[in-house]
C-alpha cells in the first residue's frame, strides 16, 4: 500500500503584483470608457459594437489576471516527490520531481541564505519568501543535474520525508524534524 501525504499552499502576491493587477484592471476599464466615448461621439454608426468591445476586452483581462492565482502543490508517495505549480485552479505544470533517497542535504532556509551555490537549477516553491516554515533540500538529478528546492511542507510531510531520508544527511536535521536519529 502506498504512502500518500499531499499539502497545497497558495502564493501570496507581492506588491509589485498586486500593483500590476490594479493597473491592469484600471487600464481595461479606461479603455473602454475611451472606446464608448469615441464610438457614441465620433463614430456613431458603430454604437452596436461597444457591448462586444467590453466583453472582448474584460475576457483578456480576466485571462491575464487568472494568471497570478497560483498555488503549489506538494505530493510525496512512498519516496517519491513532486512539486506542482497550478495556475487558476486549472493549469497544472510539474516543476520537480525527485526520489527523497537521492537528497544529500536538508534544512530550514531562511531569506537570504547561502545555500545551494554549487546547484544548477533552483526551484522555489512557496507561499511568500518571507513564510515562517520554509525547507530546502539539495539532490542530484540524473537529467537537470544538481538541484535545490526551497519549499515550504507541512509537519505530516516533514514526518512521511523523514523515513526516507539517507543516513548520511544528518543527524541535527532529522532531530529538528521531530525524531530521534535512532527512529531511521
Amino acid at each position: 500500500m502506498d504512502n500518500l501525504t499531499e499539502y497545497l499552499i497558495s502564493k501570496k502576491l507581492s506588491s509589485n503584483e498586486k500593483t500590476i493587477r490594479v493597473s491592469l484592471w484600471l487600464i481595461a476599464f479606461l479603455l473602454v470608457a475611451t472606446l464608448a466615448f469615441l464610438l457614441l461621439t465620433i463614430y456613431t454608426f458603430l454604437v452596436f459594437a461597444i457591448p462586444f468591445i467590453v466583453i472582448l476586452v474584460f475576457y483578456f483581462v480576466r485571462n491575464i489576471d487568472k494568471m497570478f492565482t497560483i498555488e503549489f502543490e506538494y505530493v510525496l508517495t512512498n519516496q517519491f516527490f513532486d512539486a506542482d505549480r497550478i495556475i487558476s485552479k486549472s493549469d497544472r505544470s510539474n516543476i520537480v520531481s525527485f526520489s527523497i533517497t537521492a537528497v544529500d542535504s536538508i534544512g530550514r532556509y531562511e531569506k537570504g541564505m547561502q545555500v545551494g551555490s554549487n546547484c544548477k537549477n533552483k526551484y522555489s516553491v512557496y507561499s511568500s519568501p518571507d513564510a515562517p516554515d520554509l525547507w530546502y533540500v539539495t539532490f542530484d538529478d540524473e537529467d537537470k543535474g544538481r538541484t535545490l528546492l526551497v519549499f515550504e511542507p507541512n509537519q505530516k510531510m516533514l514526518q512521511h520525508m523523514k523515513q526516507y531520508i539517507s543516513p548520511r544527511v544528518s543527524g541535527n536535521v532529522l532531530r529538528e524534524i521531530g525524531a530521534s536519529v535512532e527512529d531511521n
